[in-house]
């Protein structure tokens, strides 16, 4: 079997592991979250290893939530690609807090996944902030803030500012309009240049600590890599500009 072929093979088969919380007594709702987890990964081919079980009565951000916290260690350590949760809401329902962490889970390389919604996906301006804003709490008016919050960020995308959580090694520019480089660019710009000296995606990781999933995104953002690296800075449309400047 090819090299590229394994990659596939270990990114269709990824590690998940699951997440539940339940703020009020209930004799049911933390088992059929479970079951909600166990199948989803059942369906989307993902390796189920763990679900870290918060109990009844779990609310909050404080270090009292002992397994949101080890789950948090266990991500920063790389050691699972995906957290599947029953809904986003399960992470907490205090607003800031929850979105933060929707933006280090990415930063850590773990997709976050929800039983009803599937991939959130941080570079999608309007699951984005979809997802800053649902299952939060039950105002009234919470659809009507999404549908102004999602019209501010598609005009943001519509004037060619770059909008999304940032990518390994990036972080927003001072103007919040693009991407720039951060205390991480350079292991990405050496999982490029590894690359194209030859080495295998083993090599890389063992190189520079990125694990496959990260690779593979550094290896499909290399445009975004190698602008920045040029450029000091990058949006979207930025490529098109440099070719008719050229």
């Amino acid at each position: 079997m090819s090299e590229d072929s394994q990659l596939h093979d270990t990114l269709q088969r990824r590690r998940a592991r699951g997440y539940v919380r339940l703020s009020q007594s209930s004799e049911r709702s933390i088992d059929d979250q479970k079951e909600d987890i166990i199948t989803y990964c059942e369906e989307n081919n993902l390796e189920l290893s763990h679900i870290y079980d918060e109990g009844e009565q779990a609310s909050g951000w404080d270090e009292s939530r002992k397994e949101y916290q080890q789950m948090l260690d266990d991500a920063r350590a790389g050691e699972f690609d995906v957290l599947v949760v029953r809904d986003a809401s399960r992470l907490g329902r205090d607003k800031k807090e929850r979105f933060r962490q929707f933006l280090n889970l990415d930063a850590m390389g773990v997709e976050f996944h929800t039983k009803k919604r599937g991939y959130v996906d941080p570079d999608d301006p309007k699951e984005f902030i979809f997802e800053a804003v649902t299952s939060t709490s039950d105002d009234e008016g919470k659809g009507a803030e999404v549908e102004r919050l999602t019209k501010a960020i598609e005009k943001k995308v519509e004037n060619g500012h770059y909008h999304g959580a940032p990518k390994f090694g990036t972080c927003y520019s001072g103007d919040k309009t693009s991407l720039v480089a951060n205390e991480e660019f350079q292991t990405a710009i050496d999982v490029l240049n590894f690359r194209m000296e030859g080495k295998t995606y083993r090599e890389i990781e063992s190189e520079t600590g990125c694990d496959l999933a990260k690779i593979k995104r550094i290896l499909d953002n290399e445009t975004v890599y190698r602008t920045i690296g040029a450029e000091g800075r990058w949006t979207p449309g930025m490529v098109e500009t440099l070719i008719e400047e050229a």
